[in-house]
């Protein structure tokens, strides 16, 4: 099996110009366990300008006249013709037939095979090494982990095809089916994003947080939960308080057969992982071999990941004493787990709390993103953020407003929208149906928000009077 998609490699590699083009930066040849293969392997990449496919006449007439060539390289090399001669004849004879294999299948497979080899070539240095006495070379592990083909190399202008293609591509949102919240989002969430929701302490973040996991959750998403501050415990408390229908405080007297039962009772089609790390200690690349380990041990890929909060990691290219310039340590930290989203072709969605002058800011209509905690810096890189309000009277109907401070997805800046909060099973909904009481302390709150000190005097407020949740 494994000379079978050696030899195939070979064969394309000499047959198919896509093929070549995919492959041809990452080809090494001590990926190849055929030691014939391999010595061709090495005499193709030294001939190859990897710029133009070689065909195979092309290679022969160079190892002809290779005068560097001993006679031990030239008989293995002899040998591997002889099997490649014969591969090439059955691929052309398939594609006579119209059987010719699929490129982007094999594309796959190839990724597939040169990360497995590249895997099983560090962990034998890394025995080899412990059997020496020798320290283990983590960053080649880390390297072969997360080895894959990066065969984008952008637009080109002139190919009018794939500009096309970009033009019937359009952004996918994946809605949470709450009517305020997908339009506060402009539809809903948007893969290889990071999404920001910024708050005063206590005001209900987190809770926000494991109510979009729920909903996500709901609709069959793999969501993973990373917490510096929040115990797992915590988390999976409020996600199966929401889940279950049911209020953390009963979930606390219920039996263990009583709580089996509503757990079976109470599935999703979704998946959940739930990590916390000590606050301030785990660095995103930390993050990423994490979730390598989840995909090779559980095979788990997140659609969805949730960092609760982004300013409690650490950078993975930065040193923590790098963190006294605040703007660019946290900047750097947002950028990281943007790129993860990206590379993952996921969503991070993350909250911050608002800095100590915007938590005391006399006028609620200024509030933007400049007034985040740490570093405007994360607020520079998010693709979305909003801002949470509550004041007591808010906090007593169980209401919050949320506000769009910037996003890339709509033109609903300064927009607010409210959701009515579920304490007991920790949910955010629409507020529908709300009483009289209610739709008042809504429009008063929206007035004082959404008012200038100047323009009208009479509605000034100041944001300590907004209690804490």
């Amino acid at each position: 099996m494994v000379e079978t998609i050696e030899e195939t490699i070979i064969v394309y590699l000499l047959f198919s110009d896509k093929y070549f083009s995919k492959i041809i930066p990452f080809i090494q040849p001590q990926i190849f366990l055929n030691e014939n293969l391999k010595e061709f392997v090495k005499v193709y990449i030294k001939y190859s300008n990897r710029e133009k496919r070689l065909k195979l006449a092309d290679v022969i007439e160079k190892i002809k006249n290779d005068i560097s060539l001993n006679e031990a390289q030239k008989k293995r090399i002899k040998e591997a013709l002889k099997i490649i001669k014969e591969k090439l004849k059955e691929v052309k004879e398939l594609k006579e037939l119209g059987q010719e294999l699929s490129i982007d299948e094999l594309v796959d497979e190839t990724e597939k095979y040169f990360k497995t080899r590249l895997i099983e070539n560090a962990i034998l240095e890394a025995a080899q090494n412990l059997q020496e006495g020798k320290s283990i070379n983590l960053k080649r592990i880390e390297e072969a982990l997360g080895f894959a083909f990066n065969t984008d190399l952008g637009v080109v202008y002139s190919d009018i095809e794939k500009r096309l293609q970009y033009y019937s591509d359009d952004e996918k949102f994946y809605p949470t089916n709450i009517v305020n919240l997908d339009k506060l989002l402009g539809g809903g969430f948007v893969k290889k994003s990071l999404y920001v929701f910024t708050g005063k302490t206590n005001i209900g973040k987190s809770l926000l947080l494991c109510a979009i996991a729920t909903l996500l959750l709901k609709q069959g998403f793999n969501v993973l939960y990373l917490s510096g501050e929040l115990t797992e415990k915590m988390i999976l408390e409020r996600i199966d308080s929401n889940v279950c229908n049911i209020s953390i405080r009963e979930l606390r007297t219920k039996t263990k057969d009583e709580l089996r039962k509503i757990f079976e009772n109470s599935k999703v089609p979704g998946e959940l992982i739930i990590k916390d790390f000590p606050t301030g200690s785990v660095s995103t690349a930390q993050i990423k071999s994490y979730i390598n380990d989840l995909k090779l041990k559980l095979n788990f890929k997140p659609d969805f990941i949730i960092v609760d909060y982004i300013t409690l990691f650490l950078s993975g290219r930065l040193p923590k004493s790098a963190s006294r310039d605040m703007y660019n340590y946290y900047k750097s930290v947002a950028e990281e787990f943007r790129a993860i989203a990206s590379e993952l072709d996921s969503c991070v969605i993350t909250a911050t709390q608002l800095n100590r002058e915007g938590a005391k800011l006399k006028k609620v209509t200024s509030l933007d993103t400049t007034f985040i905690s740490e570093s405007f810096g994360v607020a520079f890189t998010a693709d979305f953020q909003a801002i949470l309000f509550q004041n007591d009277a808010l906090r007593r109907q169980g209401l919050i407003l949320m506000k769009c401070v910037k996003t890339r997805f709509d033109s609903n800046v300064g927009e607010i929208y409210e959701f009515k909060i579920d304490y007991d099973k920790m949910r955010i909904e629409d507020p529908s149906d709300l009483s009289k009481e209610e739709q008042e302390e809504v429009t008063r709150a929206r007035v004082m928000l959404e008012s200038s000190i100047d323009e009208k005097p009479g509605l000034e407020v100041e944001f300590e009077d907004f209690e804490e949740v």
